[in-house]
């Protein structure tokens, strides 16, 4: 009879002991799976970084270029360069055509060099 309770405790012991040892292998497994996606999701925000970085790099290269400062000075600020024709085309809506074909300005707005003067004078 004390033999069977001392095979009974052992058993217990060995049985709990399997299962920590067990449970343990299991945590573990988990955790490195984890840790394996974590690094393959760091690898592919790491790619993601890498090329907007070499993006932006050619982007900062080109916007340091004198013929792109060139072209934003002309598009943007309507500037031209230094043998550049200008041509001046006047809006539609600011002339009229009349049945003779006879292109004249608005006659209640003022004419341009009046509105330069004014301009001027506030100043």
């Amino acid at each position: 009879m004390l033999e069977n309770k001392i095979n009974y405790i052992f058993g217990f012991i060995l049985i709990t002991i399997l299962f920590i040892i067990t449970s343990n292998n299991i945590k573990s497994i988990f955790n490195y799976t984890k840790g394996v996606n974590y690094i393959k999701e760091s690898q592919t925000e790491l790619q993601e970084l890498e090329s907007k970085n070499l993006e932006l790099k050619e982007m900062i290269t080109t916007t340091e270029s004198n013929d792109y400062l060139q072209k934003l000075a002309i598009e943007e600020l309507n500037l031209a360069s230094e043998n550049a024709t200008i041509l001046i085309i006047p809006e539609e809506n600011t002339t009229k055509t009349y049945e003779s074909g006879q292109s004249h300005s608005n006659p209640s707005e003022p004419e341009n060099f009046s509105k330069w003067i004014q301009y001027l004078k506030l100043r």
